[in-house]
């Protein structure tokens, strides 16, 4: 990749001033929570997708977030609308916020069983999660066997997979079996910016897609 100086002080400043946003406010962008909502929803594989969606519950007038996948939603929705599939679809394609209003006990009652903990939960869980410096050390062994194959150092590189064996993926790779705090690590990674898969039969292992400003995994050579 080849920039003027000019071109390379503009690029490093606004990268600067990205990472900066993000990592004061925590926050990511609609437009990538947007672009990650669409995917999962195109996502009509075994492999499902998972994304989180504000529940606004009109009995109680309160909203609150649930994570789930493209089916789960679909089901929700067609116990709120009489499995009016006209409507359905266009509630989802229309929507740009992922906010979804239900008035029918039963779509609430079965958005409420999806969500099995809290939001104090939740918060403890990313805590202990810590998945910045899980990504951070991910990072750190894809570019050392970026180095070592310039090195023709093959030794180094399979000891450095008996550690880090997700390495040479790229995507970055998540294991965890219990249903409960995988689908907490879902919840989590999608607020921050990733879009987020299920990745085998058993339900263990969540493919995340991180965001490049905010997790550079893939860097291009200069």
């Amino acid at each position: 990749m080849t920039h003027t100086i000019s071109n390379t002080h503009t690029y490093y400043f606004v990268i600067t001033a990205l990472l900066l946003t993000f990592r004061l406010h925590g926050q990511v962008s609609d437009r990538i929570y947007y672009q990650n909502f669409q995917k999962a929803l195109k996502n009509t594989s075994t492999a499902q997708s998972y994304f989180v969606v504000i529940v606004h519950d009109q009995k109680l007038d309160r909203e609150q977030e649930v994570c789930l996948n493209r089916n789960q939603l679909r089901h929700a929705l067609s116990s709120e609308h009489k499995k009016n599939l006209s409507k359905i679809t266009t509630l989802i394609d229309q929507n740009t916020d992922r906010k979804f209003s239900f008035s029918k006990s039963k779509a609430i009652n079965y958005l409420m069983k999806l969500n099995e903990y809290t939001s104090n939960e939740l918060t403890t869980y990313a805590k202990s999660l810590n998945l910045d410096s899980l990504i951070k050390e991910d990072q750190m062994a894809r570019e050392k066997v970026m180095k070592y194959k310039e090195e023709g150092n093959l030794s180094a590189i399979l000891e450095l997979l008996e550690k880090y064996p997700n390495a040479l993926n790229k995507r970055f790779v998540l294991v965890i079996h219990a249903k409960r705090e995988r689908l907490m690590a879902a919840h989590i990674s999608f607020n921050r910016g990733m879009s987020v898969t299920n990745g085998d039969d058993l339900g263990s292992v969540l493919y995340l897609h991180p965001v490049p400003i905010l997790y550079p995994l893939h860097r291009k050579k200069k």
